[in-house]
C-alpha cells in the first residue's frame, strides 16, 4: 500500500513540475519574439499586420465555407468577425 501511494505522490509532483515547466517555457518563448518584433523597423510591423490580417480574413472564408457544407454550426460565434 505505501508503494503505491509513493507513486500517486511522484506521479503528481512530476505533473505539477512539468506543468510549470512548460509555462516557464511559454513565457520565455513569448518574450523572446515580443523582443524580437520590437526590434522590427515600423515598415516591417507593418508589413506584419497586413500579412496577419489577409491571414485571418482567409481563414475565416475558410471557415465559412466549412460550415456551409452542412456542419453543425457553432453555438458561439463569439470568435467569428
Amino acid at each position: 500500500m505505501k508503494n503505491q501511494t509513493e507513486i500517486i505522490t511522484y506521479s503528481v509532483s512530476m505533473i505539477l513540475k512539468a506543468a510549470l515547466l512548460a509555462a516557464t517555457w511559454a513565457g520565455k518563448v513569448r518574450k523572446h519574439g515580443l523582443k524580437s518584433i520590437a526590434k522590427l523597423p515600423i515598415d516591417e510591423k507593418d508589413k506584419e499586420i497586413f500579412f496577419l490580417r489577409d491571414r485571418i480574413s482567409n481563414q475565416l472564408k475558410l471557415l465559412n465555407i466549412f460550415l456551409s457544407r452542412g456542419v453543425k454550426k457553432l453555438k458561439s460565434s463569439r470568435f467569428l468577425y
